[in-house]
């Protein structure tokens, strides 16, 4: 009888870069494709709601929020508040 391996709980950190990597590509995409539709059409509606589980997931896999999302830090912010 064969004995079935063991599966990993999470990607290694190779594979986590290449997937925020090509996640990332293809936010891009996305938002150059509905640039030009009208927000209250279906195919942009769909588009957005693609990218947000994108967003969704490269938090999930990295716990962190994707780098076009996070805020800018500013240097005039004080340091506190950072």
């Amino acid at each position: 009888m064969s004995r079935r391996h063991s599966r990993r709980e999470s990607l290694y950190d190779a594979e986590r870069a290449e997937f925020v990597t090509r996640a990332t590509a293809l936010h891009k995409m996305m938002m150059e494709a509905s640039r030009d539709l009208a927000t209250s059409g279906a195919d942009y509606r769909a588009l957005t709601n693609l990218n947000d589980s994108i967003c969704e997931t490269i938090k999930g896999v990295t716990g962190e929020d994707p780098k076009w999302m996070r805020p800018a830090v500013d240097d005039r912010t004080p340091l506190s508040s950072r």
